[in-house]
This record gives C-alpha cells, sequence and structure tokens, in this order.
C-alpha cells in the first residue's frame, strides 16, 4: 500500500508539472497570436490635416488636434471615437494630457488655450495672452503648471487655477514652433523658427542655445533620462544635443523634405521622426543609422511613441490620424530587430532627477 501511495503521488506530481508546463506553453502561444492578430494600422479620422497628438500616460487613449478645429479622443486598442472636444474657432496646433490623464489642453490659432474635462468634454477653463497663433501646449509633470509656445515669440508658464500667465520667456527672434519639460519638470526646452533651440530653468532664466541648424526648428523633445534632446528642422534634418554641454552630438540625414515632428523612443535607444516628405523614420541613436521607414501618401505633421514604445501615433495632412505597429514600418536593417522597449525603472527616473 505504501508502494501503491508513493507511485500514485509521484504520478500526480508529474502530471501537475506537465499541466503547467502544456499550460505556460498555451498562454505564451495565446499572447503570440494576440500580438500577431493586433492591427497594425487603425485610422482616427478628421476632417481635415491633424497637426497636434498626443499618448496618455497609460497608453489608452490618444488626443489629436486638427486643421478641423475639433480635438478627438480615441481608444487606442480599437480606434473607437470617445469624445469630441469643440469651441475652438481655428486650427488647433497643441494638444496635452493632464499626468492623470483625468484632463487636457489644446492650444490653437485663434490664441487660445483650453482645459477641458476628459469625462463629460466639459471646458474648465479658458486662458488668454500670447497675441498670435498658439503652436504648442505642455503640462509640467505636476500636473498644476502648463507651458505655452506661440509665434508671437514667447513661451509662457500657466497655473491652470488662474486664467493669467505667470511668467513669460523671451529671447527668441522668430515664432516659438515647439516646447516641451524636462522629466522632472525642472527645466523647459523651446523650439523655433528662429533656427535655435533653447533651454531654460523655471524662472525664465537660458541655460543654453542650440546652434546649428540651417533652417527652422520645428519640434523638440527630451530624451526620457534629460541627459539629451532632439531636435527636428526644415534643413531637412533631426539632431541630438547634450543637456550638459549645449553642443551638439549627433546629425541624421535621410529626410528631403522638413522634418516637422520628433520623438524619443521610451527606452532612449531610437528617435522617430516625422517628415513632410511623406515618411516617419526610426533611427538608432547610437549609430544614427536608420532602421525602419514608412512610407504614406501625404506630409506627416505629427508623430509620437506609446509609453510602451510598441505604437506609434502619426498625424498626416489629408487621412487624418494613424496608430500604428512597429511591423507596419519596412525594416531598412535586417541586422538590427526594433524591439518593443520597456518602461524606466524606478532607480533610472531617479538618477534623472538627480541629473536635472
Amino acid at each position: 500500500m505504501n508502494s501503491m501511495s508513493k507511485l500514485l503521488r509521484a504520478f500526480i506530481a508529474i502530471a501537475g508539472l506537465l499541466h503547467v508546463s502544456i499550460y505556460s506553453m498555451e498562454q505564451e502561444t495565446l499572447l503570440e497570436m494576440t500580438e500577431q492578430q493586433e492591427q497594425p494600422v487603425i485610422q482616427l479620422p478628421h476632417k481635415e490635416e491633424v497637426i497636434s497628438g498626443a499618448f496618455s500616460s497609460d497608453g489608452k487613449r490618444v488626443l489629436t488636434g486638427s486643421g478641423d478645429e475639433r480635438a478627438r479622443l480615441w481608444n487606442t486598442k480599437t480606434g473607437d471615437l470617445i469624445t469630441t472636444f469643440e469651441g475652438h474657432t481655428l486650427s488647433i496646433w497643441g494638444v496635452a494630457f493632464s499626468p492623470g490623464n483625468t484632463r487636457v489642453l489644446t492650444c490653437s490659432s485663434d490664441t487660445t488655450i483650453r482645459l477641458w474635462d476628459i469625462y463629460d468634454s466639459s471646458l474648465i477653463r479658458e486662458f488668454r495672452g500670447h497675441s498670435d497663433y498658439i503652436s504648442a501646449v505642455a503640462f509640467r509633470p505636476c500636473g498644476k503648471i502648463f507651458l505655452t509656445g506661440s509665434y508671437d515669440g514667447t513661451a509662457r508658464l500657466w497655473d491652470i487655477f488662474s486664467r493669467n500667465a505667470i511668467a513669460v520667456f523671451k529671447g527668441h527672434t522668430g515664432a516659438i514652433s515647439s516646447v516641451v519639460w524636462s522629466t522632472c519638470g525642472r527645466k523647459i526646452l523651446t523650439g523655433s523658427w528662429d533656427k535655435t533651440a533653447r533651454l531654460w530653468d523655471q524662472k525664465g532664466n537660458l541655460i543654453h542655445e542650440f546652434k546649428g541648424h540651417a533652417d527652422r526648428v520645428n519640434s523638440v523633445a527630451f530624451s526620457p533620462n534629460g541627459t539629451m534632446v532632439v531636435t527636428g528642422s526644415d534643413d531637412c534634418t533631426a539632431c541630438i544635443w547634450d543637456v550638459e554641454k549645449g553642443t551638439k552630438v549627433k546629425e541624421f540625414n535621410g529626410h528631403n523634405a522638413a522634418v516637422y515632428s520628433v520623438a524619443w523612443s521610451p527606452e532612449a535607444t531610437t528617435i522617430l521622426t516625422g517628415s513632410l516628405d511623406k515618411t516617419a523614420r526610426i533611427w538608432d541613436v547610437e549609430s544614427t543609422n536608420g532602421l525602419r521607414q514608412l512610407h504614406v501618401s501625404c506630409p506627416i505633421y505629427v508623430v509620437g511613441f506609446s509609453p510602451r514604445g510598441n505604437k506609434v501615433l502619426i498625424g498626416l495632412k489629408d487621412e487624418g490620424a494613424q496608430i500604428r505597429t512597429l511591423s507596419s514600418f519596412e525594416e531598412l536593417s535586417k541586422e538590427v530587430v526594433v524591439e518593443a522597449p520597456t518602461m524606466l525603472d524606478k532607480d533610472t527616473v531617479e538618477l534623472a532627477c538627480s541629473i536635472q
């Protein structure tokens, strides 16, 4: 009886292990099938060009701004329209999610910024102060302050509880096309049609002026750890600059028309560029080689990585916007595989804060 009992227990244990192994294999297969079945392209229609866009921090939603005077909120997975924000009277050049994804900001050629409730699409507050088109808007990571850039050549800081600007950044000699905060919200980066990008502290003191582009700077972005910035220009190039030294360290060549939008991947090993030459490209930061390329039928105004880095947002002149998987891009280098990156860990973020 004892021997039989031991034999039975051993058989049950082996069966259990086999069951776990089979279950794990099935789960892995299901995961692979899910990834394969994911739509490579999701269309986000607008009546006119999409000139601004952003993923929510959890990656579940996308906000797009258009020349049709509307901002639209979409489900990232299905492409379903969640809601539309209406009220601007001219094109929406900038959109941003609050850190908690409960509110959104939009800015427009009508010289206003609007704060909206994401759940009922209601207008919470309107801000005025710029004297020309407002081209860009960005929430500070704390969520209580936001930043705008305008064709009037200034950037402004605003408190969401007040209708007045609390600081004005002056120095650019041309329209400001792009604004962004550093990871921890201690530094501000602006890009301008005066062919420069500028790095500021929160009080409006100039830290560095990044000079080197031969034409307008259209887009700027901080690397996830805040040690580098990337700029895109009408001179058909994108450049990476060292934040501490203020010097150019990389240049990316290959587009044959203006680079209108730039973005860093979450793990900072690649950058994404969108151009008026009707292509978007993913580049290796270290080698500056092009890894993947997307050809579309019209100029690209907006690009952005999802928080996980496995999807990209493309804003188009004639076809609304698209959410795309990386596999929908043509692979340019068979030797280098672009993988979906992981999010920054806590230690990396704390290091970035200490640097900034």
